[in-house]
C-alpha cells in the first residue's frame, strides 16, 4: 500500500501486523473449505465478499430462508401470492369504506367511534335527548369533525358513525391479513418492508457479481439455503478483520486464491529489507487510480513504454469522449496548457524529492562504507574511508562551535571537504564568493555555470573556470553589460549616465565586452530560442526582429489582431479611469498625451496618468502584476512622487498600494516595480507600463536628447524595457515616431520603430 511511506515506522508496522493478518486469513480459508460448495465458490476474498455483501442487502429473506420467493412455481412462493391476495381482498374492502368515510374533517379512533355510535342510537328515540348534557357533547363533536353540509338530506349521526366504524374494521381486517401473511413465511417484519425487500432483490439479481449469483441460485432451493447461510454469518466477523488488515499492508490482492494470498505472506517477511528503498515511489501510489496502481504493478513496461501507452490512451480517451478535441483551438489549448503546467510543476517537485533522496542515499552509503573495517579492501581505499573518517569528525567538531570557526576555504580543501561535497554537491555563489571562499582546485566540482554571464566581466569570471573541469555559460548579448558603480562623469542630462543621491555613479560601459561576449566569440554555441515570458507573441515580436533576427520561438497569438480599434489619445490624467479598460483589451497599446511637456529631465503629466492607470487597474479583479518603467532616474522619482499624491488624496487606493508593494506570492516578491532602464533587467510583470518622458519643452521645441539611448550601444537599454510584459504593454509617450528625426543613431531609430509598432498594435493596423 502506497499509505505504508507515511508511516513513522513502517517496517515495524508491518511486522506487528501480519501475525494477525496470517491469523484471520487461516480462521476463514479454513472455515470456507469445510464446507464444499463454498469451497469451489469462494476461492478468494473478493468471491467470499461479494456473497457476504449479497446476505447484507437482504438480511431478513435471506437469514429466514426466504429467497425461495422468487423462484415461480416453488411452495413458498405460492404461498407468498395466496396471502397478497388475501390483502388485496382487505385491502380493497378498505378503500370502499373509506370512500364512504370521505367527509369525515377528522375521523375519531375506534374506540371512540364505538362509544359514540352507542350514545347516537339512543339519543336518537328519546324525546329527552336534547335536555341530556351527553346529547350536546355529542352533537358538538360531530358537528365540528364530520361536513353534515356535503349531503343534500342531512344523514342522522348513527349511520355516519356505521360508516367510520366499518372502515375501522376494514383497516383492522388488512393489517390482520398482513399479519398473517408474514408469520406464515417467518418474516420479523411489516409485509411492505418484505414486499420491498422482494422487489429489490428481484431487480439486483440482473446485475449480481459471479459469486453473489451463485449464492443467490444455491438459495432459491429452500433445503440447501439455511446451511450455506448459517457458515457465511460466522464469516462475516472474520472476513471483516481479515479484508481490514489486508487492506493496511497490501494492494490488489483480491482475486488470488486462499493459497495464493498465504504464500504471499510468507515471502513478504523476508522480502521487506528492500522496501526502504521504494518508499518514495510508494508514497507517490496513494492518488492514483486503483486500474493504473494494478497495471503499475503486473505489467513489465519501462518507464518510456509507460509514458507512451499512457499518452496514447488519454489521446485516445480525449478524442473519444471530446470530438471536438479533433477541431483544435485557442482555448482549449489554453485550458490543456494549463494543466499540463500544473502537471509540470508537480513533476518537478517530486522529481527534486527524488534526487534529494539519491544524494542522500549516497552519502549514507559513503558512511557506510567509511565504517567498514573490512581488511579486505585495498591500501587506497582503506586511506579513503580514513580520510573520510576524519572529515566527518571534523566537521561534526565545527557543528558543535560557538565561535572561532574555521573559513570554508579550510574546511573545502582539507578532509571534511570530501564529506562536504557529498552533503552539498551544488553551490550557488557570486564570481566574487567563489574567489573568496573556494581553494583553487580543478577537481572540486563537475561544472561551473555562469548565468547572467552579460553583467560578468571576463576578470571576475575567470577565477571560477579554475575551479571545475567544464564550463557553461548563459546569458543574452542584447542585454546591459556589466555594471561599473566608480566612474566618474558629468550630470548633464546628455551624458548616459546619472549620479544617484550618495554621488556614487551607475555607469554601463556599452561598448565593453563581457565575460559573455568573450565566450560567444571562442567557445562553441546555441540559441536557447524558447521565449517562456510574453503570453502573447505582439508582445516579443518587436525585439525578436530588431534584436534576434526572428529566432525567438514564440506561441502564436490566441487572437488575430482586431483592425479598427479606437486610439487612446489621452487629454488628462482623468482618462486613465475609462482607458485603463481599453489597455486590458489590447496586448500593446499606445497612450498619446499630446498636450504634456518634458521639462527639467520629467514629463508631470505621464506621471500623474500613470499613477491614474495603477489606481485602475489594482482594482481589476484578476489582480495582475504591475511594473512602471521609466526611461530616466528623474521621471522614475516624478512617478513615485505621482502615487504619493494619489494615494493621499485617496484613502481606498493608498491601502491598495501599500499591499501591492508588500505583495508575494509562493514566497516571492511580485508587487508594484518602479524602476529605470538601469535597474529593470532581470524582473517581469503582467502589465508594463512604459514612460517615455521625452517630449517638447516649454519652448515648444523638440530636443533629440534621448540621455543613453543615443551613445553606442543604447539600443541595449530598449530591448531589456521592451521585454518585461507577461500579458500587457502600455507605451505611455508624448511624443509620435515622426518627432524623433535622428535616425542615423541607432537608439534613437530602435525608439522611433518601437513607438510605430505600438501605435500600429494599439489601433490593429496589420500593414503598419
Amino acid at each position: 500500500r502506497g499509505q505504508l511511506a507515511e508511516q513513522r515506522r513502517p517496517l515495524q508496522w508491518i511486522v506487528e501486523r501480519l501475525p494477525d493478518a496470517r491469523r484471520w486469513l487461516r480462521a476463514v480459508s479454513q472455515t470456507v473449505a469445510g464446507h464444499e460448495w463454498l469451497g469451489e465458490r469462494a476461492a478468494s476474498l473478493e468471491q467470499l465478499e461479494q456473497m457476504l455483501t449479497y446476505l447484507e442487502q437482504s438480511p431478513r429473506l435471506t437469514r429466514h430462508g426466504l429467497v425461495p420467493l422468487l423462484r415461480e412455481g416453488s411452495d413458498r412462493e405460492s404461498e407468498y401470492r395466496q396471502g397478497l391476495r388475501q390483502v388485496a381482498a382487505c385491502r380493497w374492502t378498505l378503500n370502499e369504506a373509506e370512500d364512504s368515510t370521505r367527509h369525515w374533517r377528522e375521523k375519531l379512533s375506534a374506540s371512540d367511534t364505538a362509544a359514540a355510535l352507542e350514545q347516537a342510537r339512543r339519543f336518537e328515540s328519546a324525546w329527552w335527548a336534547p335536555l341530556h348534557p351527553a346529547w350536546w357533547s355529542l352533537r358538538g363533536v360531530l358537528a365540528k369533525s364530520y361536513n353534515f353540509a356535503a349531503h343534500r338530506i342531512r344523514p342522522r349521526w348513527s349511520q355516519v358513525l356505521e360508516e367510520l366504524q366499518a372502515e375501522h374494521l376494514a383497516a383492522r381486517a388488512v393489517r390482520d391479513a398482513e399479519t398473517a401473511v408474514c408469520q406464515s413465511l417467518g418474516y420479523g417484519g411489516s409485509l411492505e418492508e418484505l414486499e420491498d425487500e422482494v422487489r429489490a432483490l428481484r431487480e439486483r439479481v440482473e446485475v449480481l457479481p459471479p459469486a453473489a449469483r451463485a449464492l443467490h441460485q444455491r438459495l432459491l432451493d429452500a433445503d440447501e439455503s439455511q446451511a450455506t447461510v448459517e457458515v457465511l454469518l460466522r464469516l462475516v466477523e472474520p472476513a471483516r478483520r481479515l479484508r481490514g488488515g489486508l487492506d493496511e499492508l497490501l494492494a490488489d490482492y483480491g482475486e488470488l486464491t486462499w493459497a495464493e494470498l498465504e504464500a504471499y505472506l510468507d515471502e513478504l517477511e523476508p522480502a521487506l529489507e528492500q522496501l526502504p528503498d521504494y518508499f518514495y515511489l510508494l508514497n507517490q501510489f496513494g492518488p492514483l487510480p486503483d486500474a493504473l496502481l494494478a497495471a503499475l504493478r503486473s505489467l513489465p513496461l519501462r518507464a518510456e513504454q509507460w509514458e507512451a501507452a499512457v499518452t496514447d490512451q488519454c489521446v485516445r480517451q480525449a478524442l473519444a469522449r471530446e470530438p471536438g478535441l479533433r477541431q483544435f483551438n485557442a482555448g482549449l489549448r489554453a485550458r490543456q496548457a494549463r494543466q499540463l503546467g500544473q502537471s509540470f510543476e508537480r513533476w518537478q517537485r517530486h522529481n527534486a524529492v527524488a534526487v534529494e533522496q539519491a544524494v542522500c542515499g549516497r552519502f549514507v552509503e559513503q558512511v557506510r562504507q567509511a565504517d567498514n573495517t573490512s581488511s579486505r579492501a585495498s591500501a587506497a581505499e582503506r586511506q579513503r574511508r580514513k580520510r573520510y573518517t576524519q572529515g566527518r569528525r571534523e566537521l561534526e567538531h565545527e557543528f558543535g562551535k560557538s565561535m572561532r570557526y574555521k573559513s570554508i576555504r579550510d574546511l573545502v580543501a582539507g578532509d571534511s571537504g570530501l564529506v562536504i561535497r557529498d552533503l552539498k554537491p551544488v553551490w550557488l555563489m557570486s564570481p566574487l564568493s567563489v574567489s573568496d571562499a573556494l581553494p583553487l582546485d580543478t577537481e572540486l566540482f563537475d561544472v561551473v555555470i555562469f548565468d547572467e554571464a552579460s553583467q560578468i566581466t571576463l576578470e571576475e569570471a575567470i577565477p571560477s573556470l579554475f575551479r571545475a573541469r567544464q564550463t557553461i555559460v548563459v546569458g543574452d548579448e542584447m542585454q546591459l553589460p556589466p555594471t561599473d558603480f566608480f566612474s566618474s562623469r558629468q550630470s548633464d542630462d546628455e551624458d548616459p549616465l546619472e549620479l544617484d543621491e550618495q554621488g556614487e555613479v551607475l555607469q554601463y560601459d556599452l561598448s565593453c565586452n563581457s565575460f559573455l561576449n568573450h565566450s560567444a566569440r571562442n567557445l562553441p554555441s546555441c540559441v536557447l530560442g524558447w521565449h517562456y515570458r510574453s503570453r502573447s507573441e505582439s508582445l516579443i515580436s518587436f525585439s525578436n526582429w530588431a534584436f534576434y533576427q526572428g529566432r525567438l520561438l514564440t506561441v502564436p497569438e490566441e487572437q488575430l489582431l482586431q483592425s479598427g480599434s479606437d486610439e487612446i489619445v489621452v487629454e488628462s490624467a482623468a482618462d486613465a479611469e475609462r482607458h485603463g479598460r481599453s489597455l486590458l483589451a489590447r496586448p500593446v497599446s499606445f497612450h498619446l498625451l499630446p498636450h504634456a511637456v518634458y521639462d527639467q529631465r520629467r514629463n508631470r503629466a505621464e506621471a500623474e496618468y500613470i499613477a491614474g492607470l495603477v489606481r485602475q487597474l489594482l482594482q481589476d479583479p484578476r489582480r495582475l502584476t504591475l511594473g512602471v518603467v521609466a526611461f530616466s532616474e528623474a521621471q522614475q522619482q516624478e512617478i513615485e512622487a505621482a502615487l504619493e499624491r494619489l494615494a493621499r488624496d485617496d484613502g481606498a487606493f493608498r491601502e491598495r498600494l501599500e499591499a501591492e508593494f508588500e505583495r508575494e506570492e509562493d514566497g516571492q516578491f511580485v508587487g508594484l516595480l518602479v524602476k529605470n532602464l538601469e535597474n529593470i533587467q532581470g524582473d517581469e510583470r503582467d502589465v508594463i507600463l512604459l514612460s517615455v518622458c521625452y517630449g517638447h519643452g516649454p519652448d515648444g521645441r523638440m530636443r533629440m536628447n534621448f540621455g543613453p539611448i543615443n551613445k553606442s550601444g543604447g539600443e541595449k537599454r530598449l530591448n531589456v524595457a521592451f521585454s518585461r510584459a507577461r500579458h500587457h504593454m502600455a507605451v505611455i509617450s508624448s511624443i509620435r515616431d515622426h518627432h524623433i528625426t535622428n535616425e542615423f543613431n541607432d537608439g534613437a531609430r530602435c525608439l522611433r520603430d518601437y513607438l510605430r509598432y505600438a501605435a500600429a498594435l494599439s489601433r490593429g493596423d496589420r500593414d503598419a
